[in-house]
């Protein structure tokens, strides 16, 4: 005859099982091997977070930051539609990931040399994101040239700017100084005769912990006295630089050439300076894209007497302080060519752009409102165009919110500011204020209120507009 079990054991196991799930879930969790997994989890987090962080686009993520090896569209990976390329260096990374997990689930032991891995991964990835796209650092820094135009523009129009006061601020250094803290340009067209090959180092955000992750990793899984540790971590960070070196080998070569162009043509032996630029062209091919390649030329073109595009585009760069309208022809005759590189049509939406601004603190706001137009016809996927536009909308006829906010809505979809879009928030609040829409106006406001707002960067403009002043 069976036993039957007692209510009291039934009662005992129900109480108790939660108990040792969350005892085992514990163990799990200290053990060598919990913590493995938990570095690798975290590994993996950063490789798909955001590794570049552009002045006005949204972050690219290390899905989406290419190693090189084959050629990619720089347009696509800052303004979209971005694709995950066949060399990824995020792939790759989480590839490595993947078989540290297995590594470690047979013998947690391997954490060592599976966190070497990682480092030297990290290191070629980070390296390939600051070197191996000089066109993707040019197109950020004229993001960032035309950020600084804006804060420019609203400080004369607008107190309480968010944006201007985080310029302004010295604490704007630490997380949100990233976008705004590049180089600044001209607004004409310069020759870069420098050569900065870590210039997109300026736009790393969160990968770059992947490096000290990875050296923790390192020192604290490896056997034995802290100098071994150190001298392990020594020799897999040697191994990652070296690894970083075949991945960039190509851009360093290419500019070695650039330089021996740029020395010959000082010393006056321009058929051996144009060699040496078409052989570093020829190493690497995204140089051709880049304004001082194209300047480059087109001062050998012109001292050669050659009627080519580029000696056209060096002409317009010399005169464009003096003759802006003789220069925007040059260019516009260039972007109408086929296969005319983005520089041309960015070259010469920038002419249209400065003569638009001329003319808004004239007070000439249609033609101003009719040359950002056209420069947005000329380069489709600029964004600042957008913003000068809505505003001039707003100083000409007020009561038309609807109409701005289509317009601000281009903006608001490309670009991840969070100083812009609460900026941006708060035009619409006071558009929609202003015209009696008070519900509405009042919604804008707390909408930027949320897009930023720190205790030691307010964001006046809402509180103001919230309050109803």
């Amino acid at each position: 005859m069976q036993r039957s079990v007692p209510l009291k054991s039934h009662i005992n196991l129900v109480v108790t099982f939660p108990c040792l799930c969350l005892t085992a879930l514990i163990e799990l969790l200290v053990c060598r091997r919990g913590l493995a997994l938990g570095f690798l989890l975290l590994a993996a987090v950063l490789t798909t977070a955001g590794w570049i962080q552009p002045p006005l686009s949204s972050d690219i993520r290390g899905l989406y930051v290419p190693l090189g090896i084959f050629e990619a569209q720089p347009i696509n990976i800052l303004r979209g539609p971005r694709s995950v390329p066949a060399d990824s260096a995020g792939i790759f990374l989480l590839a490595l990931v993947g078989v540290g997990v297995l590594a470690v689930l047979w013998r947690p032991q391997n954490l060592g040399w599976v966190s070497g891995l990682l480092l030297c991964g990290t290191l070629a990835g980070l390296g390939a994101a600051t070197i191996n796209h000089p066109v993707l650092v040019e197109l950020m820094e004229k993001e960032s040239t035309e950020r600084e135009q804006i804060a420019s523009m609203l400080s004369q129009i607008k107190d309480n700017s968010v944006v201007v006061l985080a310029f302004m601020k010295e604490e704007d250094t630490s997380s949100l100084s990233r976008r705004g803290n590049a180089r600044s340009q001209s607004s004409n067209i310069e020759s870069e005769r420098g050569l900065d090959l870590v210039k997109g180092e300026t736009f790393l955000t969160h990968g770059v912990w992947l490096i000290p992750l990875t050296a923790l990793g390192i020192v604290f899984s490896t056997a034995g006295t802290l100098c071994l540790r150190v001298r392990n971590l020594a020799i897999w960070s040697l191994v990652g630089i070296v690894l970083t070196s075949v991945v960039c080998g190509r851009r360093v070569y290419a500019e070695y050439y650039w330089c021996l162009a740029e020395r010959a043509e000082i010393g006056g032996d321009w058929d051996k300076s144009r060699m040496m630029v078409d052989r570093a062209v020829k190493v690497f091919p995204q140089l051709d894209q880049l304004d001082r390649t194209w300047l480059l030329r087109g001062r050998l073109d012109y001292r050669q007497a050659r009627l080519t595009p580029h000696r056209r585009f060096y002409q317009a760069s010399q005169l464009v302080a003096t003759q802006p309208r003789q220069a925007f022809f040059l260019l516009e005759s260039l972007a109408q060519e086929k296969q005319a590189p983005s520089n041309i049509r960015q070259a010469a939406a920038d002419i249209l752009v400065h003569q638009g601004f001329t003319q808004f603190f004239d007070g000439q706001l249609t033609s101003a409102r009719d040359n950002w137009h056209r420069a947005v016809m000329i380069d489709g996927r600029r964004l600042d165009c957008w913003f000068y536009i809505a505003i001039a909308h707003l100083q000409a006829d007020p009561r038309s919110p609807e109409v701005v906010e289509a317009e601000f809505a281009r903006l608001l979809s490309g670009s991840a500011d969070r100083l812009l879009r609460a900026d941006v928030l708060a035009w619409l609040g006071d558009a929609y204020f202003g015209d009696g829409q008070f519900t509405k106006g009042r919604d804008y406001y707390r909408q930027s209120q949320q897009a930023f707002h720190l205790p030691k960067q307010i964001n006046f403009r809402s509180l103001k507009g919230l309050g109803g002043i």
